[in-house]
């Protein structure tokens, strides 16, 4: 599963490793986010959205990933190809 938190950071040219030091986690805890293993407490969202720009991405795509349509319709044309 793709996350819309991979895809924007991805987009970002971001590691992981990077991600998590602007946030203050470890980079372990950044994958299990990506993979949908975890879902971010309210505060690390808060904190994901600041560091990754609320314009790109906001708390509540943070939190409930599945309903981001955007990251839905960016796989959906990336399997097209």
């Amino acid at each position: 599963m793709t996350t819309p938190l991979r895809l924007v950071r991805m987009s970002l040219g971001l590691t992981q490793s990077q991600l998590a030091r602007l946030v203050q986690v470890t980079q372990p805890h950044i994958s299990a986010l990506e993979c949908g293993v975890q879902r971010p407490s309210p505060e690390l969202a808060a904190r994901l959205a600041e560091a990754l720009g609320r314009h790109v991405i906001n708390e509540e795509q943070l939190l409930y990933p599945e309903r981001f349509s955007p990251a839905v319709r960016m796989e959906e044309k990336a399997g097209d190809r």
